[in-house]
């Protein structure tokens, strides 16, 4: 009903109906909370007469005496509405009653017929009359509640009264309201028909107040400005949207359903080459090189939806017919009611590369992973190795040691004490080429050295390429490690070997140098003075400045994939580094390459070598030996027992244990093996240092270093020898721990 009344009528109505119900609900509760607390007062009136009426009555039952009594309840008669009392003796019994409806009396015969009275019409109060403490009976009111209906009436009336007066200030209210309220909206509802109906969008509504109404006003107004404005900002938006495409890192292409090119940014065009207006002459199938999108296949048209672009990746074709890798999103857009293709084309060929750099940089991580792989099947068979080589070592040293020097047995000795430092000196270079090797310096002539490689570094190089060796007459003595020289010399005749691969010459050369910081050298010498200079040259076909400047990073090559790892001339320069020397490299393209390699010179003056001090070899002391190899504990104790030592064997760790704490005051050192079953060399070492801080002990392996070092061995303060070691070499190491107090 209220849908088709004007606003005026409606506030009239909705105005009134709210009044209405308002004025009634607190009508209603403000008399159900009034007639309430008539109803409490009353009963607490009712109970306040109950109980001066029974005290007036004490006396009376107290001397049972029920005419006083009576006389008492006669006060009664005045309170209109009390219909009844009765008052009853200590058992209960009726002792005396007033009834309004006998005012005689109801005589001592007739008191049984309100011993179970009830009246469920009347309100009813109750009160035990007691004298000193003592209950003697009770008395009971009857009131037919005829003051509190009439005060209900009363209240009612008045109720009724301002319900009339409150309508009628409402239906006031709601004819004034109709003025301030529906006069702006009619107002307002006048001016849009009259927009509406003439389409004159300068038309202003009158403005009444400052009220919701007002602000209302002044929305609509603003709004009909802006409908005025809606062409300029319409065009402003346009250019501010062709700004942005021009400017996009993206190309931004918009087909229409055909293919055809409509519109085109300024990066599509540098992209592929073309102007702009050749571009809108152009199709999507005349720059795609059939990968992207087929839009004469209506089922790929029908899965594009607006707002839900696809991704896929293909190649473009520029002007000069070359193609690159983009990412491309395509999805229709709705222009003007019309459908269009718009694309979003994003060069990937760097990502792509990336990606490409990425697998080489993962194959070159696999090719590492290999030789590290073959690097530990190294370091394992190098313990066994050492173990026997220290085996066949040391008897035939005691052999040696045995036999006269006029013995012809002496040679047979001497050749197999060469053979076995030679597989001493082939495990050493298997735990280099495995990166497992501890760098051993010591006083060699470098001219010897190569000497005793070059047999080896022909059959590295093969034979169709000449090796030529050009010696410096004087010998060469250098600081150094032999087995990190010899993976030097094998790395780079091995780059020169793939230089080579029809053959040529490969030389070697040696000479001592002077070189100062005046020097022209592509590096500064820290310490000046004389230098041997190792040159390599091969025939090869030579490198390009770029590839030298790159040469000596780790996994940088120039060989085909799987044919390198990047890792030999990174090898190479970090050795020269350790030992203090440096390394540079020339070539040209087609002219082969030379790498130079300078390292210090030792002589009588400079960088001369600590003599070794000799100690006495025999002893008497006691020493137990935890070894879990019978044949080099065997060797061990035969030795130390010919020069005097006493020796305890232990076959494990806990064995050790066993026996020092057994023999702990007798024992001078404990040689240890660092692994060994049940518990290991370092475990040992806790549990006895537990015991006695100033063990001395000694500790032998022929481990390989990263896992003595795993194993918590190789520290400073812990005294290491690595097998196979030679028995002068054992015993002067015992010699020395034991004679350091």
């Amino acid at each position: 009903m209220l849908h088709n009344m004007t606003i005026k009528r409606k506030l009239t109505v909705l105005l009134m109906m709210t009044s209405t119900i308002t004025v009634l609900l607190a009508c209603a509760v403000f008399y159900v909370m009034t007639a309430e607390h008539l109803k409490i007062t009353y009963e607490s009136d009712l109970s306040s007469l109950a109980q001066m009426t029974g005290n007036n009555c004490s006396a009376a039952l107290a001397f049972h005496i029920p005419e006083d009594a009576e006389h008492a309840l006669a006060t009664l008669s005045v309170k209109q509405s009390i219909t009844l009392a009765v008052v009853r003796d200590q058992s209960g019994s009726v002792f005396a009653v007033f009834d309004r409806n006998k005012p005689d009396g109801v005589g001592s015969k007739n008191l049984y017929n309100y011993s179970e009275l009830k009246l469920d019409d009347h309100l009813m109060a109750r009160y035990d009359i007691a004298v000193n403490g003592i209950k003697t009976g009770s008395i009971t009111l009857f009131d037919d509640m005829s003051g509190i209906n009439q005060a209900r009436q009363v209240a009612l009336l008045m109720l009724t009264v301002a319900v009339a007066v409150a309508l009628c200030v409402s239906y006031v209210l709601a004819s004034t309201l109709q003025g301030i309220i529906s006069n702006p909206i009619l107002s307002l509802s006048s001016t849009a028909e009259r927009v509406t109906r003439e389409n004159n969008f300068s038309l202003r509504a009158p403005k009444h107040a400052n009220d919701e109404i007002g602000r209302s006003v002044d929305a609509f107004n603003s709004m009909l400005s802006q409908i005025e404005k809606r062409d300029l900002e319409l065009s402003s938006s346009e250019k501010r949207f062709r700004i942005l495409v021009e400017q996009a890192v993206d190309s931004f292409f918009l087909f229409d359903l055909d293919g055809t090119i409509v519109d085109v940014n300024q990066r599509g065009c540098e992209s592929l080459g073309y102007t702009f207006e050749t571009l809108l002459t152009m199709s999507l199938q005349d720059i795609d090189n059939g990968t992207i999108y087929d839009l004469s296949d209506k089922a790929l048209l029908k899965n594009l939806k607006p707002h839900s672009p696809v991704s896929t990746v293909g190649m473009l074709r520029r002007i000069d017919g070359t193609t690159f890798p983009v990412e491309m999103r395509i999805g229709l857009m709705e222009i003007s009611g019309s459908l269009f293709i718009m694309g979003l084309a994003r060069d990937i060929s760097e990502r792509m590369e990336a990606e490409a750099e990425k697998a080489k940089l993962a194959d070159q991580l696999l090719q590492s992973q290999k030789m590290e792989a073959i690097g530990l099947l190294a370091g394992g068979i190098a313990h066994d190795f050492n173990n026997m080589l220290m085996v066949i070592s040391g008897w035939g040293e005691m052999l040696q040691a045995k036999l006269g020097n006029d013995d012809k047995l002496q040679y047979y000795v001497k050749q197999i004490l060469v053979s076995s430092e030679k597989s001493a000196d082939l495990v050493s270079r298997l735990l280099l080429f495995s990166r497992k090797h501890v760098t051993n310096l010591r006083k060699t002539d470098l001219n010897v050295l190569i000497r005793e490689i070059d047999k080896f570094l022909c059959r590295v190089i093969g034979e169709d390429i000449l090796l030529s060796l050009q010696l410096h007459d004087e010998p060469l003595p250098v600081l150094l490690d032999p087995g990190q020289i010899d993976q030097v010399l094998i790395n780079l005749c091995t780059n020169a070997r793939d230089a080579m691969p029809g053959g040529g010459t490969l030389s070697i050369r040696t000479t001592a140098v002077r070189l100062d910081c005046s020097d022209i050298v592509p590096f500064t010498p820290k310490k000046p003075g004389m230098y041997v200079l190792l040159s390599v040259s091969d025939a090869g076909k030579g490198m390009s400045r770029e590839v030298i400047q790159r040469i000596f990073e780790p996994f940088y090559t120039t060989k085909e994939l799987g044919k390198g790892t990047g890792l030999g001339l990174s090898i190479v320069h970090g050795i020269i580094k350790q030992h203090n020397g440096y390394v540079d490299v020339y070539s040209e393209p087609g002219n082969g390459t030379t790498f130079k390699i300078y390292l210090p010179l030792i002589n009588a003056v400079e960088d001369k070598l600590p003599e070794k001090v000799v100690v006495p070899l025999k002893g008497t002391e006691t020493i137990l030996v935890a070894e879990d190899d019978d044949n080099v504990r065997l060797l061990m104790k035969q030795v130390l027992e010919e020069h005097g030592y006493r020796v305890i064997e232990a076959l494990d760790g806990e064995d050790a244990i066993h026996k020092y704490l057994s023999n702990r005051e007798e024992i001078g050192l404990l040689l240890l093996d660092v692994i060994m079953p049940k518990k290991n060399g370092k475990e040992v070492f806790d549990a006895i240092r537990t015991f006695d801080p100033q063990a001395k002990i000694l500790f032998a392996s022929g481990y390989t270093a990263d896992l003595i070092s795993a194993k918590g061995i190789l520290e400073d303060e812990m005294d290491f020898i690595s097998k196979p070691v030679k028995s002068n070499d054992l015993l002067t190491r015992i010699r020395d721990i034991l004679d350091r107090g």
